[in-house]
């Protein structure tokens, strides 16, 4: 069976997924698109809640903004990597796009997007996207 004949329903795994952001309605629209596809979405608005939360629900993946009230989406990242380690898939969903900001991501997130990020982003980032080659 190749790529093109596993429907998505087939391909799909829920996954535990914290979504970061103090824009409450992005953490809105993420968390309610990702659940109605099966996810389960925990949510945090600023870099300490999201540490105390990854900690109590072990997330697979997490979307975090870095502008983040009380600790920054690098230092949460870091926090992250230092507990989990590659356990954890993190990406960055910011609206800095500058390359400093790029280039010291590049050492923590397995992947760096700048708002907006599609929806279809967002499902490949969570393995629900099937590619046809």
């Amino acid at each position: 069976m190749d790529a093109r004949t596993i429907s998505p329903r087939d391909a799909f795994r829920s996954r535990r997924i914290l979504v970061v952001d103090d824009n409450v309605d992005i953490v809105q629209t993420f968390s309610m698109m990702l659940s109605i596809i099966g996810h389960d979405v925990t949510v945090a608005y600023d870099g300490e809640r999201a540490i105390v939360t990854a900690l109590q629900v072990k997330p697979e993946v997490v979307f975090l903004d870095i502008g983040l009230p009380k600790l920054n989406g690098f230092q949460v990242c870091e926090a992250l990597r230092d507990e989990f380690g590659s356990e954890v898939e993190i990406f960055a969903v910011t609206g800095y796009g500058d390359d400093a900001s790029r280039e010291r991501g590049r050492t923590c997130f397995d992947g760096y997007f700048t708002k907006p990020i599609s929806a279809l982003e967002v499902l490949e980032r969570v393995g629900l996207a099937v590619q046809a080659s």
